[in-house]
Formats: C-alpha cells, structure tokens, sequence
C-alpha cells in the first residue's frame, strides 16, 4: 500500500508542474505560487499518510484470498483517504474546501 502513495506522490507532482508550464504558457500568470503552496501542502500530507501506513502496516491484520485482499484495500484505503483529507483541511489546502462544498450541496439535493 506504501508504493500506491508513493507512485501518486511522483505521478501528481510531475503532472502538476507539466500541467503549469504548458498553462503559464498559452494563458499567461495563473497564480503559480498558490498552486505551489498547495501542492507543498499536499506533499506534506501524503509524507504524512506514508509513514503511518509504512508504521501501521505490521499491526494491521492481513487477510488472504483475493476477496481478503479486496477487504483490505477498502479499509485501509478508506482510513487512508480520511485521513489525508482530514490532513489537508487542517493544513487549509483551498481546494479541500471545493471539494468539501460540492459534495455538501450533492447531499442538499438529495
């Protein structure tokens, strides 16, 4: 599971620059040094989540068989995903709060 996090860390960090450069680009300034500061925020939290699965994964109990398996990537993906959200609201990453808003007013028309 550490490797899913790591691969994401490098995979979003690289798009996150290319996806810059090829803005700033064709658009002109927009706004690199709010996007840098969240995305060091993001790394910051997915440092985060890293060590305490890396710490957490020999506690944690392994299932066997592909349904076993299947078990424990939704639980502790789930713990995961919580907690790094849980991460970047307290390190106020803005788009949390988009995110955060959306699904509040999905809920308000259901």
């Amino acid at each position: 599971l550490v490797g899913i996090c790591v691969a994401d860390l490098v995979y979003y960090a690289v798009t996150v620059v290319v996806l810059l450069v090829v803005l700033r680009r064709f658009v002109g300034e927009v706004g690199a040094r709010a996007t840098l500061m969240s995305a060091l925020k993001a790394l910051v939290a997915t440092l985060v989540v890293i060590g305490l699965l890396w710490l957490a994964l020999p506690l944690l109990p392994h299932w066997s068989g592909p349904l076993g398996g299947l078990a424990m990537v939704a639980l502790y993906g789930g713990v995961g995903l919580a907690v790094i959200l849980a991460l970047y609201k307290l390190l106020r990453v803005q788009e949390i709060d988009l995110l955060f808003g959306t699904v509040k007013r999905l809920f308000k028309r259901v």
